[in-house]
Formats: structure tokens, C-alpha cells, sequence
């Protein structure tokens, strides 16, 4: 393996990672991303990378950094994206 297909199979790694943390399913980082599964198929296993803009787009998704996603060098932080939080539930309006 040259160095580039590790590379792109660290990258890979790292996305699946976040995606099985967050219990998402290619489909969902597919929707969310505007691209197919196939694609996210693709990065996953290190097939393709994606370009510096979708990387960033991943990372807000997956709630983790763009650097980590290249590097591994910073801790991971998964979150829920925003849409699929728990929101929260506003106490009842006062009956007058």
C-alpha cells in the first residue's frame, strides 16, 4: 500500500467511526451531506476521499473535527447532529 491508500483508509476509519458512534446509517451522512451511499460507501473504505469542503461538512455531521477526521491526532467528539437531539420540552403555559 502506498502512503496516499493509507492515508485515505485512516480517513476512512475515522468516518466510520464517528458514524457507528452516533448510530447513524450511510444513508443518513449520505442525505445530510447531498451525496449518495455509495459515495459515503466510498470514503469509508478508503476507496475515494472526499474534498476539503464535504470533509468539513462530515466533520459538523458527525460532531467531530475536520483535524481529526485527517489526522486521528485530536480526541473524537461525537455528538448527535442538531436534528436528531432530544429537544427539550417547554413546562405548560400557566392556566389563567
Amino acid at each position: 500500500m502506498t502512503v496516499p491508500q493509507i492515508i485515505r483508509v485512516r480517513i476512512g476509519a475515522r468516518l466510520r467511526f464517528a458514524r457507528k458512534a452516533m448510530r447513524v446509517a450511510l444513508q443518513d451522512v449520505a442525505t445530510a451531506c447531498s451525496v449518495t451511499r455509495q459515495a459515503v460507501s466510498l470514503w469509508e473504505t478508503g476507496k475515494t476521499t472526499p474534498n476539503d469542503e464535504m470533509l468539513g461538512r462530515l466533520a459538523e455531521y458527525l460532531g467531530v473535527s475536520k483535524h481529526w477526521l485527517l489526522t486521528g491526532d485530536q480526541p473524537e467528539r461525537v455528538e448527535p447532529p442538531a436534528a436528531t437531539q432530544p429537544r427539550a420540552q417547554s413546562a405548560p403555559a400557566p392556566r389563567r
